[in-house]
């Protein structure tokens, strides 16, 4: 069966997008009118059977820059809902079936007190043999073998409050990444500790070079906002 991937086309080509859909045929766009637009046009391109996967990130960028309650991305939300509303009433003579879902939802974690910064931890930080990878909600510590122990004194110590500590290894044995067999490279990917971020706390920890963002929406916790992903199907 044929497929197609509609993407943004600034990163219809990206290493991402060309391994998940290597088998299938990239449909790039600009605007959210032309996402629609392209969803329509490969719909009806043929008459055969087929797979359409269509992303759009505009509600996920929006809410990360201005908040999951803001104003934007409210409107965003409902610009997108009369356009899906449209979507559906002219695809309805065309036997094709409408899966709308996402990867992930979004918690505001907006307050400069909830906002933990690795560099006003030295102690800490010396105990890494990396920076810390991940997400803001969930980071992936590769710590150095001879400071396990000063490294999880601290974290119990400074940050009883603030974050839950694991070991990466019971997190994969506990399948916290997922069922089945995991990847052998999985391991490697996710350090040997996890710090998994309480209420609405993050952790930054900024590398040379790199623009010091800190974005209001933010995902990868285990909070329900952040679990809850919809399936809406028409």
């Amino acid at each position: 069966m044929p497929s197609y991937t509609i993407t943004h086309k600034d990163y219809i080509n990206s290493a991402y997008n060309k391994y998940i859909g290597k088998d299938s045929r990239g449909v790039p766009y600009k605007t959210l009118a032309g996402f629609f637009k392209q969803i329509r046009k490969t719909v009806s391109c043929n008459s055969k059977r087929k797979y359409i996967y269509a992303y759009w990130g505009g509600l996920d960028s929006a809410c990360h820059k201005h908040g999951v309650e803001s104003t934007e991305a409210k409107k965003h939300f409902r610009e997108l809902d009369k356009r899906i509303k449209l979507l559906i009433k002219h695809l309805k003579n065309t036997n094709a079936t409408v899966i709308i879902t996402a990867d992930h939802g979004l918690i505001d974690t907006k307050e400069e007190n909830k906002i933990i910064r690795l560099e006003n931890h030295p102690k800490m930080q010396s105990c890494l043999e990396l920076p810390l990878s991940g997400d803001p909600r969930t980071a992936y510590c590769y710590v150095k073998k001879s400071k396990t122990k000063p490294f999880e004194s601290y974290v119990k110590k400074e940050f009883s409050k603030v974050c839950w500590l694991h070991r990466s290894s019971d997190l994969i044995n506990k399948n916290y990444f997922g069922l089945h067999k995991p990847s052998k490279n999985l391991s490697k990917r996710v350090g040997n500790y996890t710090l998994i971020m309480k209420d609405n706390y993050i952790i930054k920890d900024f590398v040379q070079g790199e623009e010091e963002k800190i974005f209001i929406g933010n995902h990868g916790g285990i909070s329900r906002e952040e679990m809850f992903v919809p399936l809406i199907i028409f």
